[in-house]
């Protein structure tokens, strides 16, 4: 007859990590989530936004906007940061010049736009505007299964518009 295994004595500490936080695979994963956590180190993400193809994920949540073809076959997704981290004072000269934005789901690879726009008050950089075109029912697809899983990383929810189902 086997003896069942005591349960892990973690099960307060991870309960009081900051979410969002992945249940990792194996005990030695849960080992660097732990330790992570208790040094303040963010949660790994598999869905992220970037401003330069290789650099780090942006930290700010944007509002995403969605827009839908008749016929189904294209779209647009229009990304507001609102403050971005990539345009505080140093980021250009200690990263390099943003080159788009990359939506890079860990499974399924990027899908990137260059169309960027940014808003200035005051003569600072006070928000940037970026529309990914979706020119296909797979790139519409791959982008929905970008959002799911960045929503759920990021504790977000969908609002649909007045009068759309």
């Amino acid at each position: 007859m086997l003896a069942r295994a005591p349960p892990l004595l973690l099960s307060p500490l991870l309960l009081s990590l900051p979410r969002p936080c992945r249940v990792p695979a194996c005990s030695c994963d849960v080992q660097k989530a732990v330790k992570a956590a208790v040094a303040g180190e963010p949660a790994e993400r598999t869905a992220t936004l970037r401003f330069r193809q290789d650099g780090v994920p942006e930290e700010v949540v944007p509002t995403v906007a969605l827009t839908r073809s008749r016929d189904q076959s294209t779209g647009t997704a229009t990304f507001r940061f609102e403050r971005p981290s990539v345009l505080g004072l140093n980021s250009v000269w200690e990263d390099g010049l943003i080159t788009g934005l990359y939506v890079c789901d860990e499974k399924k690879g990027c899908l990137s736009t260059r169309d960027l726009k940014l808003e200035f008050h005051q003569g600072r950089p006070q928000s940037l505007t970026a529309v990914l075109v979706l020119k296909s029912a797979e790139e519409w697809r791959r982008f929905l299964d970008f959002m799911r899983v960045y929503a759920k990383e990021h504790d977000l929810s969908f609002e649909s518009a007045e009068g759309v189902s």
